[in-house]
């Protein structure tokens, strides 16, 4: 879970630095995403959101996966160039 996070969060300095984008709304097709729905570590989400739905405050009651995809932006593609140069 904590690569997962620090994965994460990674993602998403480098979209805010206009290095890529993250498109939740665009999945890659034909891609296999049943990999991600059938982990240990989507299992262990699952069951820590159902437990924390008993809560009375729950912040989260819901599980879920977003399917997306990301891509180099302009900004992106040249900085890769000057690291392969």
């Amino acid at each position: 879970m904590e690569l997962v996070k620090k994965l994460g969060k990674e993602l998403s300095l480098l979209e805010q630095m206009d290095l890529i984008t993250l498109d939740y709304d665009i999945p890659l097709q034909n891609y296999p995403y049943e990999e991600y729905k059938n982990s240990a570590l989507y299992a262990y989400f699952l069951q820590t959101v159902s437990e924390a739905a008993k809560q009375p405050d729950a912040t989260f009651d819901k599980a879920g996966i977003d399917l997306g995809s990301m891509a180099l932006t302009d900004a992106g593609e040249e900085m890769v160039d000057q690291i392969i140069a």
